[in-house]
């Protein structure tokens, strides 16, 4: 396989820009204040075959719609001028994958489940693990031999 110039430069020029944006965030003293959405999932448990597992399917419900509304969300953060994570993903499904991936890593806040079947489940999205995801996909992708 044989690599242009111009795709060397490019994974050159995009290296530099991160390291450059990580080292004016932790200047600015980005590492102490962690930019975080919290985003709530509900969900409804059904009659099933035991209660036990109707709960247990509502909270995992309520999980799944909280990381679908964190998509939505992470889909709008910037990574430079005039692009956002959904510009990268629609052009590779590997960034999309890391970016998934940085989306399940994020924690349960909380978790209720109540009498009347509804499940709450509380997540944290931290914006700058997903946001540096996608710029580290980004620049895979760009290195030579990817």
């Amino acid at each position: 396989m044989t690599y242009s110039g111009t795709s060397i430069k490019r994974a050159g020029v995009l290296a530099a820009v991160v390291l450059a944006a990580c080292a004016a965030c932790v200047l600015a003293g980005c590492a102490a204040k962690r930019d975080v959405a919290q985003v709530k999932g509900t969900a409804h448990a059904y009659a099933g075959p035991a209660p036990g597992e109707a709960r247990r399917t509502a909270l995992q419900a309520a999980q799944a719609d909280a990381y679908a509304q964190m998509l939505k969300i992470a889909e709008k953060i910037p990574v430079t001028e005039g692009r956002t994570i959904a510009d990268l993903m629609s052009q590779s499904p590997y960034v999309a994958a890391r970016v998934r991936r940085a989306i399940q890593r994020s924690p349960v806040i909380a978790s209720s489940f109540s009498a009347g079947g509804r499940a709450e489940v509380v997540m944290e999205l931290d914006v700058q693990a997903v946001q540096a995801a996608a710029i580290r996909a980004e620049v895979d992708l760009a290195q030579p031999g990817r």
